[in-house]
C-alpha cells in the first residue's frame, strides 16, 4: 500500500474522506431508483430496484477495487469523480422533471378554476419561495398543498387498486383545501 508511514496515512485520510463521497453516492442512486420506481408497475418495481441496488454494488465495488492499491488509486478518484458528476447530472434532470409534473398537473387544475393561471409559472419555480406573489398567510401552506396536489394526481394516474382510491381521496382533499384557502383571502 505505501512505503512510508507519510504515504500511509495520507491514503488513509484521502479513502476515508473520499468513502463517505462514495457510499453517499452510491446510497442515493439506490434511493433514486427506489423513488422512481414506486408508482410502476410490479414487474418494473422490481427491475428499476434491481437496476438501483446493481448499481449502486457496482459503485462501490469500482471504488474499493481501484483505490485498493496504489498503482489504481488515481482511477478510483476518477472514477468518483466521474460518478458525481453523472449523479448530479440525473439530479439536475430529475428537477427538470419534477418542475413539468407540477406545471402539467396543476394546468388542470387552472382549467377546472381552482388555481389562477398566474401562479401556475410561480408554483413550479423557485420563485414560489419569495414573497409577494401571494398573501404572505397562506404562501407556505398555499405552496405546500399545490405541489403535493400535483405529485398526488400524478400517483392517481399510476396507482391500481386500494392506492388509486385513496389518492383519489387525497386530490379531492386538495383541491377543497386550495379553494378554501384562496376563497378566505379573496384570490
Amino acid at each position: 500500500y505505501s512505503d512510508t508511514l507519510s504515504q500511509w496515512l495520507t491514503i488513509v485520510v484521502i479513502r476515508t474522506l473520499f468513502s463517505a463521497v462514495m457510499h453517499g453516492v452510491a446510497t442515493a442512486t439506490f434511493g433514486a431508483m427506489l423513488g422512481y420506481s414506486k408508482f410502476r408497475p410490479t414487474r418494473s418495481k422490481i427491475f428499476y430496484t434491481v437496476i438501483g441496488l446493481c448499481n449502486a454494488i457496482f459503485i462501490h465495488f469500482a471504488w474499493n477495487i481501484t483505490v485498493s492499491f496504489e498503482s489504481t488509486a488515481l482511477l478510483g478518484f476518477l472514477f468518483l469523480i466521474f460518478s458525481v458528476t453523472i449523479f448530479i447530472v440525473i439530479f439536475s434532470i430529475s428537477l427538470s422533471k419534477e418542475k413539468k409534473i407540477i406545471y402539467t398537473e396543476l394546468k388542470g387544475e387552472f382549467n377546472l378554476g381552482i388555481i389562477p393561471e398566474s401562479h401556475l409559472s410561480i408554483l413550479n419555480s423557485v420563485n414560489r419561495t419569495r414573497k409577494g406573489w401571494i398573501n404572505e398567510e397562506i404562501r407556505k401552506s398555499y405552496t405546500r398543498a399545490a405541489t403535493t396536489l400535483a405529485f398526488r394526481k400524478l400517483q392517481f394516474k399510476n396507482s391500481v387498486g386500494r392506492s388509486k382510491f385513496y389518492y383519489e381521496k387525497e386530490v379531492e382533499h386538495y383541491r377543497n383545501f386550495i379553494k378554501k384557502l384562496l376563497e378566505e383571502k379573496n384570490i
